[in-house]
């Protein structure tokens, strides 16, 4: 298990992984994962957008990993001036390149879970409700055209057979970002890698 490849278990469900290519947004330039999420025989595919922060991360753990930071890095050498996720656990230590890994692998599959529980009852939207509730405007094609490929997401879905346990889960604690959720995340990348 790294953060540009691996895979995890999770609720019964096979989470894998893998970078595949950087794209250039609105924003900035990001990550770009394809991910793969199995239940049994069942499986579906998405592609997964990270945060731009995270590719500059990348690029800066690149360069320190050159100048041979073996047994250990500031993180302040590595961190981007964006978003401050990692200050809690990292800020002005010293730490193996693998631990951080962990921290990485944890803020993707975090992102990952979250957006995939986000799709589980996505029908119950209209296309007004989609609107009104994220901010869409209704008379736009490109955000009509966000909503049909949220359902056709949501149909794959359905393909996984999830049981009424995991849709519970997801829908209920992942979606709350509940602290089980974090703290369950935690636990199998500290089991599994």
């Amino acid at each position: 298990m790294k953060y540009e490849k691996g895979e995890m278990n999770f609720k019964g469900l096979n989470f894998s992984w893998e970078l595949t290519h950087t794209k250039k947004g609105e924003r900035g330039e990001n990550e770009v994962f394809k991910i793969q999420i199995s239940n049994g025989d069942k499986t579906i595919f998405q592609e997964f957008n990270n945060s731009i922060m995270e590719k500059e991360l990348s690029e800066n753990i690149k360069l320190s990993k050159s100048k041979s930071y073996d047994c250990g890095f500031s993180v302040k050498d590595v961190r981007p001036k964006m978003w401050a996720g990692y200050d809690e656990d990292l800020n002005n230590k010293k730490m193996t390149l693998k631990e951080f890994d962990k921290k990485r692998i944890y803020w993707l599959l975090y992102g990952i879970i979250n957006d995939f529980s986000g799709y589980i009852e996505i029908d119950y939207y209209s296309f007004k409700d989609f609107c009104d509730c994220f901010g869409y405007e209704e008379n736009n094609r490109k955000h009509e055209e966000i909503y049909k490929s949220c359902l056709k997401y949501y149909d794959a879905i359905q393909t996984l057979n999830l049981n009424q346990e995991q849709r519970e889960y997801f829908l209920n604690v992942v979606r709350a970002e509940e602290e089980d959720f974090n703290k369950l995340i935690k636990s199998e990348i500290q089991t599994q890698y």
